[in-house]
C-alpha cells in the first residue's frame, strides 16, 4: 500500500439501475458480490477508513447502500444523474483533497496501477492523473486520480448533462485548462479486451476469471487477469466454431 497523504481517499461509484444489467452490483462472483470484489481490491491501495462507496439517493439504491454499509464501508448518497456533484459533495464531506475514482462495474481494477497513479499524482501535483490518454489500457483497467479543487472548477464552468454524468469528461475535452498526467502502459493488450461488467456475457467472463484465480482473485495483477480473459475469449470462439 502506498504512503499517501491522509487527505487522499477513494470514491467508488455504483448503482442498481444499470440499463443493460440491472442489479449487477449485488450479483455473485465466486461467493462475493461485485461490490465486495471492487472494494477489496481498492483496499490494497487505500486504507478502508478512507474508502467511500458513493451511490444515489434513489430508493432503488437503498439495498446496495445497506449491504455495503453492513460490510463496514462508509456510504455517501447523492444525485442519481449528476454524478460529478455526488463526487464533489462526497469528497468535501470526507475531507479528500485528492481521490481515486473507481467505477463499480470493474471488479479487476488494477491496484498496482492505482499505486503508480497515486504516487505520480502527488509527485506532480496534477489535477488529473489517468490511464486514459492513448487508450493503451484494457477497458475496465482505467485508473484516475482527481484533485477536488479541479472538480470544483468544472462544476462552476459547465452545466452539460454529459459532463455531470461522466465525472472526468470535462477534463479530457479541455486538456489545456488542467494539469493532466498520463500513466503509460507498455503491455500491448488487444484494444477490444474488456474487464467491465455491462452485460450477462461480461458477467460470465468475469466469473470464469475469478474461478481460475480462486483465492488470488483479489490480489492478482492485471497481466494475469488479462491472460485469463484472453483464454476465455479463445474458448468462446472455439465453441462458436464447433457449432457452425
Amino acid at each position: 500500500m502506498n504512503s499517501i497523504p491522509s487527505t487522499t481517499g477513494a470514491i467508488v461509484f455504483g448503482r442498481m439501475s444499470s440499463s443493460r444489467l440491472p442489479g449487477k452490483m449485488l450479483m455473485d462472483i465466486e461467493g462475493q458480490t461485485l461490490s465486495e470484489c471492487v472494494l477489496a481490491r481498492i483496499e490494497l491501495s487505500i486504507p478502508r477508513e478512507r474508502i467511500v462507496f458513493a451511490t444515489s439517493t434513489d430508493s432503488s439504491d437503498t439495498p446496495l447502500a445497506d449491504f455495503v454499509a453492513s460490510k463496514g464501508y462508509r456510504i455517501f448518497r447523492g444525485p442519481l444523474e449528476n454524478v460529478a456533484r455526488r463526487a464533489l459533495d462526497c469528497a468535501r464531506q470526507h475531507g479528500f483533497e485528492n481521490w481515486l475514482r473507481v467505477c463499480g462495474d470493474r471488479p479487476f481494477s488494477p491496484w498496482e496501477v492505482a499505486d503508480r497513479a497515486l504516487q505520480l499524482h502527488h509527485a506532480t501535483h496534477a489535477d488529473l492523473t489517468t490511464t486514459t490518454p492513448g487508450k493503451t489500457w484494457p477497458a475496465g483497467a482505467t485508473v484516475e486520480v482527481v484533485r477536488t479543487s479541479a472538480l470544483e472548477r468544472i462544476l462552476r464552468d459547465t452545466t452539460d448533462t454529459d459532463d455531470l454524468e461522466h465525472v472526468t469528461r470535462f477534463f479530457y475535452n479541455n486538456v489545456e485548462a488542467f494539469r493532466i498526467e498520463p500513466v503509460q502502459n507498455k503491455t500491448p493488450w488487444p484494444k477490444e479486451l474488456s474487464l467491465v461488467i455491462d452485460t450477462p456475457e461480461d458477467l460470465e467472463k468475469i466469473r470464469y476469471i475469478a474461478s481460475k484465480l480462486g483465492t488470488q482473485s483479489i490480489t492478482a495483477k492485471l497481466d494475469e487477469v488479462c491472460s485469463l480473459a484472453m483464454d476465455w475469449h479463445k474458448y468462446q470462439q472455439h465453441a462458436k466454431e464447433q457449432q457452425d
